[in-house]
Order: structure tokens, then sequence, then C-alpha cells
């Protein structure tokens, strides 16, 4: 009678069960005499038929015992244990049936994008300088004599950093004796003036003030008392040239919620002036009153400007728009919220060693690039057998529809819609007619819609990121990667490389550990459920130490094997939504 493999001793478990159950030491005293032969007496028939009836007792009685006891005792019993020892147990067992990790994850919000975009509406924005009348009279009479001093007055307002080249006219009528002209007090001008039209008095623009007054007086007559001086204006006009800047002011309102704010990166304005540069003053730009730019923008072009998030708040947003001088048309314009990458919630986990096998890499296996083929391993079924076979071959770094598509001769190789990374050669080129395709190496190239998990130029140029020629060891997702992780160093079997051919600095590994690999044990399982709250469809990607699971369920759990990607020690699991999602409960359960 065996259990999983190994013989059942029935000495021991009858031991133990004597050892624990002490009324059985009463009946054996009874049982005893049946086995004993009286003095001078031989065993009978029926000596033996009493013994045997004893040993069927025994039996029952050990049978009924280990039906009663519990579950985890009765198993390690018959696994040929005994409680308090060691011996016969597999140091993983106790592991069996629990939970490594048990969350609850609850509700996890998806950012959808990157940069969210508020638009702005387009707008003119200009100034405009006509020469108008400032303020006009029909008539004045002054007049300065001994017995009499009529002296006459010119209000008027302007705005003044509006207002240029005032000048003041009028017709003379009567003139006597010299007349004095007053600019808020200040003589601006005396002298006498013919009988007619004269020259327009300039105002000097150093004096003038949003609200002034002119002042006319005659002279004075001096001793001769009999005279008197006198004037008649006629028609008299106030003109100049008035900046109209009404229309050179736009104002518009952004929008920005808590989610923004809370995931805020950065921010860039951008817009597009319409202007010619020799026609237009300083455009100035304020973000909530805080000034952000000043001066004459590229024209006809796109303008970008960083905004600090302090000038920035949730919820309304003014954006001003003003010119001095010229005029603007902008278009085209918006602000460009940038978030930061999310920070999507990370657990951590133990795997406890005695879970492991660690075997050297001596001990090679079949489908490893790791330039031995094992015996009885098919050159589908390992890149370093198909070359072995021919090294005419061609083979295909990723799994193909027909397990047999792997590795082809020539003729094959030229269906290349069968392996979308294209088949390589020994020397990892592809077919002459599939050269400048999506997954051929060699060509500086990026075709358009190819990933960069199938060819190395659209990962490495222009990027930073680092390239595995072949499938590593901890996934497909690893072989474009922005940064080599220690685990990543030793799986990709010729090292990973930048666009300049460059290896990552990997960390040293100590060589007691160079030729061991960690297996998780054939009898042991490693399983990941969730729970969710709803039959809703729900979309969420499960990174197990850096591997991608992808999930897309309408069910309300959910269980998957992660044997292949745990580890000894200290192991992660990021859980990325592809939608919002409401997760209630999360294990990773040892089986």
């Amino acid at each position: 009678m065996g259990f999983r493999g190994e013989t059942f001793i029935y000495p021991n478990i009858q031991n133990w069960c004597m050892a624990h159950t002490s009324n059985f030491k009463n009946k054996s005293n009874s049982f005893e005499n049946l086995f004993k032969n009286r003095k001078g007496m031989a065993e009978t028939p029926s000596g033996a038929g009493s013994a045997a009836v004893l040993i069927l007792l025994i039996t029952v009685v050990i049978v009924i015992y280990i039906l009663f006891i519990p579950p985890a005792e009765r198993e390690r019993l018959l696994e040929g244990g005994i409680p308090g020892s060691s011996v016969g147990l597999d140091s993983h067992t106790n592991l069996l049936g629990t939970n490594t990790l048990d969350v609850n994850p609850g509700k996890i919000t998806y950012i959808k994008q990157e940069t969210i975009e508020h638009d702005l509406a387009s707008f003119k924005i200009y100034t405009q300088e006509d020469a108008q009348i400032i303020t006009e009279m029909q008539t004045m009479y002054v007049k300065n004599s001994a017995f009499e001093k009529k002296f006459g007055e010119l209000p008027f307002n302007i705005k003044k950093d509006a207002t240029d080249e005032v000048y003041l006219s009028f017709n003379v009528r009567r003139p006597s004796g010299d007349l004095k002209i007053y600019l808020n007090t200040i003589l601006i001008f005396e002298g006498s003036l013919k009988e007619g039209s004269n020259t327009p008095i300039k105002l000097p623009n150093e004096y003038l003030k949003d609200q002034n007054i002119i002042y006319f007086k005659p002279s004075t007559i001096g001793f001769a008392f009999w005279r008197v001086n006198e004037y008649s204006l006629e028609n008299i006009v106030l003109s100049g040239k008035v900046t109209d800047d009404s229309h050179s002011f736009q104002m518009q309102t952004i929008l920005l919620d808590a989610f923004e704010m809370e995931n805020f990166e950065k921010a860039i304005l951008e817009f597009y002036p319409y202007c010619d540069s020799d026609d237009v003053n300083n455009l100035m730009i304020y973000v909530n009153r805080n000034k952000i730019f000043e001066g004459i923008p590229d024209c006809n072009m796109y303008n970008k400007i960083f905004v600090g998030q302090n000038f920035l708040r949730e919820g309304d947003n003014q954006v001003e728009f003003f010119s001095e001088d010229g005029s603007y048309t902008i278009d085209m314009s918006k602000l460009n919220v940038g978030l930061k990458e999310p920070d999507y919630p990370v657990f951590y986990f133990e795997m406890s060693k005695d879970l492991f096998v660690t075997t050297s890499d001596d001990d090679v296996f079949c489908g490893r690039v790791d330039g031995v083929c094992p015996d009885n391993c098919k050159e589908y079924e390992d890149k370093d057998c198909c070359f072995a076979e021919s090294r005419n071959n061609y083979w295909c770094d990723i799994k193909t529809t027909n397990p047999r598509d792997r590795c082809v001769n020539s003729f094959l190789a030229d269906y290349d819609e069968r392996c979308p990374s294209l088949y390589e050669s020994v020397s990892g080129k592809p077919l002459t007619d599939s050269e400048g395709k999506c997954g051929d190496d060699t060509d500086k190239l990026c075709p358009a819609g190819c990933s960069e998990l199938y060819d190395k130029d659209c990962c490495v140029i222009d990027t930073g990121k680092y390239w595995c020629s072949d499938i590593p060891l901890t996934g497909m997702d690893s072989v474009c990667t922005a940064i080599v992780t220690s685990a990543e160093c030793t799986a990709c079997p010729n090292g990973y490389v930048d666009e300049d051919n460059k290896k990552p600095n990997c960390p040293s590994i100590s060589s007691s550990t160079d030729d061991e690999v960690e297996e998780l044990k054939s009898s042991v399982d490693i399983i990941l459920k969730l729970k969710f709250i709803d039959e809703e469809y729900k979309k969420l990607d499960v990174l197990v130490n850096g591997n991608r699971i992808p999930i897309d369920t309408y069910y309300l759990s959910y269980d998957r094997h992660i044997d292949e990607y745990v580890r000894s020690g200290t192991n992660s699991l990021q859980l990325v939504p592809r939608s919002d999602i409401t997760i209630a409960q999360m294990q990773v359960k040892i089986e």
C-alpha cells in the first residue's frame, strides 16, 4: 500500500497509535495469552484463528482512528512521519495551501492620457492710433486793463500714456498786446499774435497730465493805465494723436480639475501669432496675474512657454494677452498639462527558498539560448538546435502559430508573414527580400507601425533604450527596456546593447551564483487570485517582477498561474489598470 510514491509502513502507525492510546494496553494483556503457548502444549488450530482475529481487530481500530484525527495530522501520518519528527516530510509541505499575499487593493483610477489639452479660442488684439479732437471751444475773450481783468481757461482730460503730439490752434480777432498761454500753470507761449489764423502751438508732453488746464492771459499794461490789452479767440481746437487700446486686451479662462493638479508634472502654453515683427511692439501674457512672457514673439510660427505649477490652481485660471502696439491674431492656442507617470500600487510578497530548487547552468535545458543543443530537443524548440542542424537555417525569435515554423530553411523563410519579427540567419540578418521590413535589425530604420519589441531600430534609435537580440528569460516585455535591472542583466543571452552597441552598467555577480539557476519545484503552483465587485468589463495589467499579464474579463473572479514569474525572496506585483477598476481582494496562493 502506498501514498505519493512512498511505502506505507504499518509498524510506524501501529507504534504511534499504541503510544497515544493507553486503553490498548489493557486490551493487549487479554490478547497476550492467545500468543503464548502453555508449557508442554503445542499450538492448536484454534489458537491460530484467535491470532488472526486479533490482527483484524487491531487493523480496524487503527483505520477508524486515522479517519477521526485532524486532516493535517492524517496527511503527515500517511506520509510516513511521526509528530515531532521531520522524517519523511518535504521542507515546503507546511507552506502548501497558504497565502503569501492577501490584500484588498480597492479602487484604482486609470489615467487615460499623459497630456491633457485645454484649447483657447482664436482672437485678435490690436492698438489703433488716430488724430482726434481732444476738446474745442467756439469763442473766448480775455482782457487786461487798469480797470478790468478777464482771463480764460480751457480744461481737458486725456490718457497721458495713450496721447501724443497735442496741438492748440485758434483764430485771433482784435489782438492787442502780448498773449501768455500756460499749461498747468507752466508758461508755454508768450508773444503777440496777428489777426487771423496763426501757427498751432505744440503742448510739451512732459507737462501733460491726465487732467489738464490751459490758461489764457493778456500781458500787463504797465504804467500806461489808459491802455487795454485784449484778445478775442475763435474756433479754439485742441487735437492730438490718440492711441485706442480698447482692443489690445483679451482674457480667457481655463478650468483645471483636482486630478490634473494632483498629477501635475509640467504645463506648456502654445500659441501661433499672426503678425509682422516690424509693425508690432511687446506682447505680454499673464496667468492668474503672473507675468509669464513679455517681448515680441516669433511671428507666424508656434511659440511655447512653460508655466509653473505655482502659477496655476484648481478651478478657473485666467490667461490674459496684452498688446502694447500693433496687431496680433492669436490662433491655435492651448495649454497642455503634462501628467506625471502614474503611481499605480505595488505590492510585495515573499517566497521561501524551500519552494525552489537550484540547478547548475551546466544543466542546460531545451529552449534556452545558451549555445548548446540538449539531447532529445527538436530544432524548432531551441535556437541552438536550429543552427546545429544547419547553419543555413533561419530562426524566428518569437513563437509562431505553428511551432514547427519557428526553424525553417531559406525557402520557407521567405514566408515572413509567419514570423512578425522576421526570420534571421545565424548572423542575425534577414533574407534579402525581407530587408527594410519590421524586424530587420540591421537597416537602421523603424518602419511605421512596427513594435519596438520586434525591431531593434524601433527600440534604440533616439530613445536611449536597450535591446536584447533574443527573448530574455524575463519574458517578451524585456526585449526592449529603458532601464536594465540586475535580473535582466543575466536574462539576456548575449547582453543588452544601446544604439551605439554599448552595454549597460550591470552589477557584478558573485561567482558563487554564476552557475546556478533557480526553478520552482514541479510539485508547487503559485496562483494569482483576484476578486472583483461587479461583472462589468474589466481591463487590467498585472506586472509580476516586471512581467506583464494582461487581464480582460467580465467575471467576478480571476485565477492565473504565475509560476514562471516568481523567485525566492521578495517579489513585486504592480496593478496597472486600463480602465477604472475596483479589486475587492487579491491573493497569491501556494498550492
